[in-house]
């Protein structure tokens, strides 16, 4: 069954979400550093914390 918002069954629906929540490390650290934060180490996931450093205070 397909709902309005998942192309093809639940599974696939769940898998092309997940796929569209991904992004890379130098799309992060474009984002991070918009904000005056500098990363000290690489990005792994947003499920693993981020040692950064604030330049804006």
């Amino acid at each position: 069954m397909t709902g309005k918002n998942r192309p093809g069954c639940k599974l696939c629906g769940n898998r092309a979400r997940g796929v569209a929540q991904r992004h890379d490390e130098d799309l992060a650290v474009a984002e991070v550093r918009e904000h005056a934060v500098e990363p000290q180490e690489p990005y792994r996931g947003v499920k693993y914390p981020w040692r950064c450093l604030c330049h804006g205070c």
